[in-house]
């Protein structure tokens, strides 16, 4: 009996002692979120969202809509226009993409946030603007990613993550 307690014991500071090397393991650098997105867009383009194994656990929104994975974009989407911009914080295992989308002929704006969680998408959120929703739409301004959405903030002039939370 004594013996099968130590052994539980050295088992647990095992694991305990193997855990973070785990937890590294299973969060997606930039590259990994990145790989999410397209492997997302990809199933999306093709109106598959059997394409994405994990589509029975995702929490999926539409325009601030929690829907059905399968629903509202995913039936209408045929491919991807021209402008795309990608972001990812490896920090809250999240990603966005910005760009434009076709819908048959007509062009949209979509707005697509992922979390990832043990390398499976486990939120998507669409915000989609068509032709008509919005005074401002204007797909046509979309032509190249904007480079001060890309362009590294020097670092003296970085505001701590918690005040740009706050700020949100």
């Amino acid at each position: 009996m004594q013996r099968n307690r130590y052994a539980l014991i050295i088992w647990a500071l095992a694991i305990a002692m193997v855990n973070p090397v785990i937890g590294y393991a299973s969060e997606c650098d930039n590259a990994c979120l990145r790989a999410h997105i397209d492997r997302y867009l990809g199933a999306l383009v093709k109106n598959q969202p059997a394409m994405l194994a994990e589509r029975a656990g995702v929490r999926y929104t539409e325009n601030g809509a929690v829907t059905k994975l399968g629903d509202g974009l995913w039936r209408s989407a045929s491919g991807l226009g021209s402008y795309r911009q990608y972001f990812a914080d490896a920090q809250s295992q999240q990603a966005m993409f910005m760009g434009t989308v076709r819908e048959a002929e007509a062009i949209a704006l979509l707005s697509l946030r992922v979390r990832v969680a043990n390398e499976r998408i486990v939120e998507a959120e669409h915000i989609v603007a068509r032709k008509g929703s919005h005074p401002l739409f204007a797909p046509e301004a979309f032509v190249k990613p904007h480079s001060a959405l890309s362009t590294p903030v020097a670092a003296a002039d970085r505001l701590p993550r918690e005040r740009l939370i706050a700020i949100a």
